[in-house]
């Protein structure tokens, strides 16, 4: 029979992990790993039934994540963070796994208000431990896409408390491993999340040079590029990348919807129209 523990890392997140929790009630069992919280996230779990354990926080995603499955009992992982919930049933998703034995990871899509992405959540715990010490993924290709469970994510108000946390771990990896197309990329985007135009751009070019080209990265990093154009407004530039986005990536719905924003030309509201997302990373 299968069996799951859902895996979380918590610090500082009262507020939030009591609804992520409740959205998960059924799982096999729920390991919490506190990093270092103040507040009452450790018994607020607790009393929700979620076996809590404490770790110190090393400024590294990753190293949480893996400590966290040291403490998971069950085969498959549900990785899933504080600020999340899931949408879809706990049935169905015992039901997805019970129907596709043979997977070993499970791609899902992650909500906002803004944009759909899919996330590797579900997987085998024997086939994968998470790398990177931001922005962290997992050490093997989800072999399985499916829609049958869904996350919504609402932003912890945590994240306004440090908004330079991100780009601080970045930079440093990027100290170390100068030329990783990984944390460049990333670095590329925090920055434009905090309105730093130049900069990003800075990176994002930098990231077009060294990587090597794909339909999810390469477009979504061109697609970005194009609005910190237009926000400095350089409207020209940002339509030529918006061109070299859909060059890499021809089923890129958003970049043909900017297209057409930005031209006023016809013909790029029909691509829109017909555009697929196949391989596209962020789903706006």
């Amino acid at each position: 029979m299968t069996k799951i523990s859902a895996a979380i890392i918590a610090r500082n997140n009262e507020k939030e992990i009591s609804t992520c929790i409740k959205s998960i009630k059924g799982v096999d069992e729920i390991i919490v790993l506190d990093t270092g919280s103040n507040d009452k996230t450790a018994s607020i779990a607790t009393s929700l039934g979620a076996k809590v354990f404490y770790s110190r926080w090393e400024d590294d995603f990753s190293i949480a994540r893996n400590r966290v499955l040291d403490y998971t009992q069950h085969p498959w992982i549900l990785s899933i963070d504080t600020d999340e919930v899931m949408t879809t049933t706990v049935d169905s998703m015992y039901k997805l796994l019970n129907e596709n034995f043979s997977k070993r990871a499970i791609s899902t899509p992650i909500s906002d208000k803004e944009k759909t992405f899919w996330g590797l959540r579900l997987f085998r715990k024997a086939s994968a431990h998470w790398i990177g010490e931001i922005h962290e993924e997992l050490s093997i290709q989800p072999d399985l896409y499916s829609d049958e469970v869904k996350i919504w994510h609402t932003p912890s108000p945590n994240h306004q408390t440090d908004p330079l946390r991100n780009i601080t771990i970045l930079r440093r990896v990027l100290e170390k491993k100068p030329t990783s197309p990984r944390d460049i990329f990333f670095l590329g985007l925090e920055l434009h999340a905090i309105g730093q135009w130049d900069a990003a751009l800075y990176w994002m070019q930098y990231y077009t040079i060294i990587a090597p080209k794909t339909a999810n990265y390469t477009a979504e990093i061109y697609y970005q590029m194009a609005d910190c154009y237009c926000k400095l407004h350089r409207v020209n530039r940002g339509i030529e990348s918006l061109m070299k986005a859909v060059e890499v990536n021809p089923q890129m719905k958003c970049a043909y919807e900017k297209l057409s924003l930005l031209t006023k030309e016809q013909r790029w509201e029909e691509k829109a129209k017909t555009a697929t997302n196949y391989q596209v990373m962020v789903i706006r």
